[in-house]
């Protein structure tokens, strides 16, 4: 899985916790029960994943190994995964509502109240046990002062490589969707800037193609780890997502990078996205960002829209 498909995973074991009245500990090892050894994992960095980034979640440490503690196994960690109760990344499980996620996902329209339900409760839960560590945050915060300069932003993610429709992320969105919008903003407001994220190293020099009219410090990226590997799925030649390639970078240097990314886009006063765990949780840390954003994962007409991008279309 990847990094903010486990932090959900985290989220929802800690809200289990709490109807459980069970006092929780975050351990994410080396070794996961059903896919093997995590991509995260660093050797250098520690042993526990989690901490590699975040505080713990409680104030101590609790002893291991006792006859109270309880751990679910994969098939009781995919069921609270999959739960009514659960915070979800996008159409997929069983709905909080009763209404059938599949058809929801078969709809391919926004829904905004399924949405909401499932930020607002990440969000808090988010709120009462996450803590990013500092030199994680002040790294954030020094690069929104660099690259951002007082400027408006508007963050875009585009998530690309192995991204499977089946799973109810939807397919692929091309670059030229998101460059509508982010040609708007930056037309609107002259002062402003776009950060985007991506994994794909297609999708971000596609999207700078589209956006080359542009001064080149208003199109804002990190220098992270991309994809430079492929694969075959159903006959056709896909960029193998960096998280899943074990033969570049660090665990740690690869978690810490999307990490930022998320924590980057939810400075952003805008956001423009995709279906993805990771744009999901810029959301869940900047609960503002629900209405100030756009998911162009689904029909058109259905897409909250923007005042400066309704406005654009009329000029």
């Amino acid at each position: 899985h990847g990094f903010f498909a486990q932090f959900c995973v985290v989220l929802n074991q800690l809200q289990y916790a709490e109807i459980h009245k069970l006092s929780p500990y975050v351990f994410i090892g080396k070794h996961n029960e059903k896919h093997g050894d995590n991509a995260y994992y660093d050797k250098k960095a520690g042993y526990n994943i989690w901490e590699y980034f975040f505080l713990p979640v409680a104030s101590s440490k609790p002893p291991r190994y006792k006859k109270h503690d309880k751990t679910l196994s994969w098939n009781e960690e995919r069921k609270l995964h999959t739960s009514p109760d659960a915070v979800k990344s996008y159409y997929y499980g069983n709905s909080f509502d009763g209404n059938s996620n599949k058809k929801r996902f078969k709809s391919n329209k926004y829904d905004e109240g399924f949405y909401y339900h499932h930020r607002r409760k990440a969000n808090r839960i988010l709120r009462d046990y996450v803590r990013v560590k500092d030199e994680v945050w002040s790294k954030v915060l020094e690069y929104v002062r660099e690259k951002f300069r007082d400027r408006k932003a508007i963050g875009v993610h585009m998530r690309g490589t192995d991204k499977i429709a089946s799973a109810g992320g939807g397919k692929i969105v091309p670059p030229s969707t998101y460059a509508s919008y982010i040609s708007a903003f930056l037309t609107t407001y002259p002062n402003s800037v776009v950060f985007i994220a991506t994994e794909s190293n297609q999708l971000l020099e596609s999207i700078k193609i589209f956006l080359k009219s542009f001064e080149p410090d208003r199109i804002i990226s990190r220098m992270t780890l991309r994809s430079n590997s492929t694969f075959k799925r159903q006959g056709k030649i896909l960029e193998q997502n960096i998280f899943l390639d074990k033969k570049h970078g660090r665990g740690y240097k690869k978690g810490l990078d999307v990490l930022m990314d998320a924590l980057i886009l939810s400075r952003c006063e805008y956001l423009i996205h995709g279906a993805s765990s990771v744009s999901e949780a810029a959301i869940w840390f900047n609960l503002n960002l629900h209405n100030r954003s756009v998911h162009v994962q689904y029909d058109e007409d259905s897409r909250q829209v923007p005042e400066w991008y309704a406005e654009s279309k009329h000029t």
